[in-house]
C-alpha cells in the first residue's frame, strides 16, 4: 500500500495540482466573512488568514502571487497570514 501511495504522489505535477485547486470556486460564505473582516477597522491580519486560509483556492492564489517575481522578496512566503502582512490589507 506504501509502494501504490509513492508511486502515485510521485506522478503528480505541482504546478497543476495548483493550478487544479485556484479554478476551484470560492464558496459565498467564505467571502462573506472575508468582506466583513476586511471592512473590521479592527481586525487583524491573523482574522482575515484564518478566512482565507479555509478556502484552498484563495490560499493557493494569494501564495503564488506573494511568491512571484513582482513583489521579489527574498525567502518564501508559505503563510497566508505572513502573505497579508507582506502585502496589506488593501493589497489583498
Amino acid at each position: 500500500m506504501k509502494e501504490e501511495r509513492r508511486r502515485y504522489v510521485e506522478g503528480i505535477d505541482l504546478d497543476d495540482a495548483v493550478e487544479r485547486v485556484q479554478r476551484l470556486p470560492t464558496l459565498p460564505s467564505v467571502l462573506g466573512r472575508i468582506f466583513a473582516t476586511v471592512a473590521d477597522p479592527d481586525a487583524s491580519a491573523l482574522d482575515l488568514g484564518r478566512h482565507i486560509a479555509a478556502d484552498q483556492s484563495l490560499s493557493a492564489t494569494l501564495l503564488k502571487l506573494v511568491n512571484s517575481a513582482y513583489y521579489g522578496f527574498s525567502r518564501r512566503i508559505d503563510s497566508v497570514t505572513t502573505a497579508i502582512v507582506m502585502l496589506g490589507f488593501v493589497e489583498v
